[in-house]
Protein backbone atom coordinates (compact mmCIF):
# COMPACT_ATOMS: atom_id res chain seq x y z
CA UNK A 1 0.00 0.00 0.00
CA UNK A 2 1.54 3.37 -0.83
CA UNK A 3 1.60 6.18 1.73
CA UNK A 4 1.10 9.38 0.30
CA UNK A 5 2.21 12.35 2.61
CA UNK A 6 0.51 16.01 3.36
CA UNK A 7 3.25 17.33 1.52
CA UNK A 8 3.59 15.19 -1.23
CA UNK A 9 0.49 16.15 -2.42
CA UNK A 10 0.91 20.26 -1.15
CA UNK A 11 4.20 19.65 -3.67
CA UNK A 12 2.10 18.12 -6.56
CA UNK A 13 -0.60 20.98 -6.44
CA UNK A 14 -0.77 22.84 -9.55
CA UNK A 15 -0.29 26.77 -9.37
CA UNK A 16 -4.43 27.46 -9.67
CA UNK A 17 -5.03 24.47 -7.57
CA UNK A 18 -6.52 25.10 -3.76
CA UNK A 19 -5.14 23.70 -1.11
CA UNK A 20 -5.33 23.53 2.52
CA UNK A 21 -1.99 24.48 5.27
CA UNK A 22 -3.19 22.28 7.75
CA UNK A 23 -3.17 18.75 8.26
CA UNK A 24 -5.97 16.42 7.33
CA UNK A 25 -6.56 16.12 11.39
CA UNK A 26 -6.38 20.15 11.45
CA UNK A 27 -10.08 20.82 10.81
CA UNK A 28 -11.21 18.66 13.36
CA UNK A 29 -8.98 19.98 15.81
CA UNK A 30 -10.15 23.41 14.70
CA UNK A 31 -13.79 22.21 15.15
CA UNK A 32 -13.06 20.84 18.92
CA UNK A 33 -11.00 23.74 19.88
CA UNK A 34 -13.98 26.00 18.84
CA UNK A 35 -16.59 24.48 20.97
CA UNK A 36 -14.52 24.34 23.68
CA UNK A 37 -14.30 28.38 23.42
CA UNK A 38 -18.40 27.89 22.67
CA UNK A 39 -18.41 25.83 26.08
CA UNK A 40 -16.22 28.03 28.18
CA UNK A 41 -18.38 30.96 26.69
CA UNK A 42 -21.22 29.08 28.17
CA UNK A 43 -20.26 28.88 31.37
CA UNK A 44 -19.09 32.51 31.63
CA UNK A 45 -22.31 33.39 30.87
CA UNK A 46 -24.20 30.75 33.48
CA UNK A 47 -21.98 32.25 35.87
CA UNK A 48 -23.10 36.09 34.90
CA UNK A 49 -26.90 34.95 35.12
CA UNK A 50 -25.58 32.71 38.82
CA UNK A 51 -23.82 36.38 39.69
CA UNK A 52 -26.73 38.06 39.62
CA UNK A 53 -28.96 35.47 40.99
CA UNK A 54 -27.04 36.00 44.62
CA UNK A 55 -27.05 39.88 43.90
CA UNK A 56 -30.74 39.65 43.84
CA UNK A 57 -31.36 37.65 47.07
CA UNK A 58 -28.69 39.99 48.72
CA UNK A 59 -30.55 43.05 47.52
CA UNK A 60 -33.79 41.27 48.89
CA UNK A 61 -31.97 40.56 52.20
CA UNK A 62 -31.31 44.43 52.36
CA UNK A 63 -34.85 45.43 51.43
CA UNK A 64 -36.69 43.39 54.22
CA UNK A 65 -34.03 45.13 56.38
CA UNK A 66 -35.19 48.13 55.31
CA UNK A 67 -38.78 47.15 55.63
CA UNK A 68 -38.42 46.32 58.95
CA UNK A 69 -38.47 49.96 59.85
CA UNK A 70 -41.52 50.53 58.05
CA UNK A 71 -43.17 47.67 59.84
CA UNK A 72 -41.35 47.89 63.43
CA UNK A 73 -41.30 51.40 63.37
CA UNK A 74 -43.00 52.38 66.64
CA UNK A 75 -41.88 49.16 68.10
CA UNK A 76 -40.55 48.41 71.55
CA UNK A 77 -37.85 47.41 72.58
CA UNK A 78 -36.14 49.29 69.77
CA UNK A 79 -33.04 46.86 69.70
CA UNK A 80 -35.01 43.82 69.06
CA UNK A 81 -35.97 45.32 65.04
CA UNK A 82 -32.34 46.92 65.06
CA UNK A 83 -31.23 43.08 65.85
CA UNK A 84 -33.51 41.63 63.14
CA UNK A 85 -32.69 44.21 60.57
CA UNK A 86 -29.11 43.66 61.60
CA UNK A 87 -29.66 40.26 60.82
CA UNK A 88 -30.97 40.71 57.22
CA UNK A 89 -28.15 42.94 56.70
CA UNK A 90 -25.56 40.44 57.82
CA UNK A 91 -27.34 38.12 55.44
CA UNK A 92 -27.30 40.16 52.35
CA UNK A 93 -23.43 40.73 53.14
CA UNK A 94 -22.96 37.10 53.00
CA UNK A 95 -24.70 36.84 49.97
CA UNK A 96 -22.56 39.15 48.03
CA UNK A 97 -19.22 37.93 49.41
CA UNK A 98 -20.33 34.46 48.70
CA UNK A 99 -21.29 35.34 44.76
CA UNK A 100 -18.01 37.61 44.46
CA UNK A 101 -15.95 34.23 45.93
CA UNK A 102 -17.57 31.62 43.51
CA UNK A 103 -17.84 34.19 40.51
CA UNK A 104 -14.00 34.37 40.83
CA UNK A 105 -13.36 30.77 41.56
CA UNK A 106 -15.63 29.79 38.35
CA UNK A 107 -13.42 32.46 36.62
CA UNK A 108 -10.13 31.20 37.81
CA UNK A 109 -10.64 27.63 36.91
CA UNK A 110 -10.73 28.91 32.77
CA UNK A 111 -8.36 27.39 30.61
CA UNK A 112 -6.36 30.22 29.79
CA UNK A 113 -6.73 34.37 30.58
CA UNK A 114 -8.42 35.52 27.45
CA UNK A 115 -11.10 37.99 27.93
CA UNK A 116 -14.76 36.66 27.14
CA UNK A 117 -15.84 37.48 23.92
CA UNK A 118 -18.60 39.71 23.18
Amino acid sequence: MHRVSFTSVLAKAGPGTKTRETSPMGDKTDKAEDRTKWAEDRTIMANERTFSGWMGSGMGAVGVAIGLKAVFGAFEPTWAAKAVASGFLLIAIVIFWAARQQASKTLSGRRDSRPARH
